[in-house]
């Protein structure tokens, strides 16, 4: 045999070969976009996880956001107090100042306003629906979550003449709705078929 014959394959071997790619290739096409929509659940997971967090925590990153103290010009206090504040700084002669707080009730002010925002905007909607479990749900979601004093979901149930587990639901609807207006278009859930 000589080392430069070719070896030609005949043209069922060459469309068993060109199948067998293309399949492989259309699995690989599955399996990305698979692994797309998998990236793309857990994405909108999260930010529904967070919608939760954010409304969990909303009294607590209110009174932060109004009452933070993190400039001792805040506070009153006598002479010897401020001495001891310089030197604590370094800076005399400086107003003593913790940035991390500072920093901290500035984030959580611009959150808070987003959310009061955002939260207003899910009222009217639900105000204008013609649907009464909209209604109820803002109802559920400002009782358990937002008013000054919170409600527990046996209290709702009964205020609202519902089931405990309708109130979950609602909570889970109010939450969907919250996410989409906290986060935009990253707060959307694509993966509904």
């Amino acid at each position: 045999m000589s080392r430069n014959k070719k070896h030609e394959l005949d043209d069922h071997t060459l469309e068993v070969i060109a199948n067998t790619a293309c399949e492989f290739l259309r699995e690989e096409e599955k399996k990305a976009e698979k692994r797309k929509d998998e990236i793309a659940k857990n994405q909108y997971n999260k930010k529904r996880a967070n919608t939760k967090i954010l409304l969990r925590n909303y009294r607590s990153l209110v009174i932060h956001s109004d009452t933070a103290i993190y400039e001792a010009t805040q506070i009153e206090y006598d002479t010897g107090l401020a001495e001891v504040l310089e030197l604590m700084s370094g800076n005399r002669g400086e107003s003593f100042r913790v940035e991390s707080i500072r920093e901290s009730a500035a984030k959580t002010r611009v959150i808070v306003n987003h959310i009061n925002e955002m939260i207003s905007h899910y009222q009217i909607f639900c105000e204008r629906s013609i649907k009464p479990e909209d209604m109820r749900r803002w109802r559920v979601i400002n009782n358990f979550y937002l008013d000054e004093v919170t409600c527990t979901a046996e209290t709702i149930a009964e205020k609202e003449c519902i089931d405990i587990r309708t109130v979950y639901k609602d909570i889970d609807a109010a939450v969907e709705r919250l996410t989409s207006l906290i986060f935009g278009v990253d707060g959307l859930s694509f993966m509904r078929k």
